[in-house]
C-alpha cells in the first residue's frame, strides 16, 4: 500500500475515516496466524491495556471470540482489577514494563500483536517496534507524537528483514 504525505491541510479532524482504512484492520485480525489457522486465538498484547485509551482497545478486542487479550502494564493490580471488572471479556492481566526487560518478556508470551497504548510518544525510541520485529510479532500504537510518526518509515529496512 503506498502512503502519501500529509501537508496537513488535508486532514479534518472532524471527519470519520474512510471505510478502506477500517477494513484494512478488520482484515489484519482476519489474516491467518504464524501461530495457527484462522480458528487458533490470536494473542494480543495491550501495552498500558487499563489506561485511558487502552481499556477501550483491549474491551473491543476482547469481545472478539479468537483473540486473547493480555492486559498488560507496570502495575499487575491495576490489569488484575481491569480485568475483573469486565469477566465476561477474554482478557489476561500481566505485568509488563515497556522499559524493562521487554524483549524477554515479549519472546515469553509471544504475542501475535502488539498495540502500544501507553505514551506518551513525543520523546519515545522505537524499542517497542523493533523488539516485536526481533520476537516475529505485528506492532500498532496510537502515536499522537508527530516527529515519533514521521520517522517511523526509518525502520523500514528492518521489518522488511525480520
Amino acid at each position: 500500500v503506498a502512503a502519501r504525505r500529509s501537508t496537513g491541510s488535508d486532514l479534518r479532524r472532524d471527519s470519520a475515516q474512510p471505510v478502506s482504512t477500517i477494513r484494512a484492520a478488520f482484515d489484519l485480525l482476519a489474516s491467518q496466524s504464524r501461530y495457527g489457522g484462522t480458528s487458533h486465538l490470536k494473542r494480543i498484547l495491550v501495552i498500558g491495556g487499563y489506561g485511558t485509551f487502552g481499556a477501550r482497545i483491549s474491551e473491543l478486542l476482547g469481545k472478539a471470540k479468537d483473540i486473547e487479550v493480555l492486559v498488560g502494564g507496570r502495575s499487575l493490580e491495576k490489569a488484575k482489577v481491569f480485568c475483573r471488572s469486565r469477566a465476561d471479556l477474554n482478557m489476561t492481566a500481566v505485568h509488563i514494563d515497556r522499559d524493562k526487560d521487554f524483549e524477554a518478556i515479549l519472546h515469553k508470551v509471544q504475542p501475535w500483536l502488539v498495540v502500544d497504548a501507553a505514551g506518551p510518544f513525543q520523546e519515545a525510541s522505537y524499542h517497542v517496534a523493533r523488539a516485536c520485529m526481533s520476537a516475529g510479532s505485528h506492532y500498532l500504537d496510537i502515536a499522537d507524537g508527530r516527529s515519533f510518526v514521521e520517522r517511523f518509515s526509518d525502520l523500514d529496512v528492518e521489518a522488511r528483514a525480520a
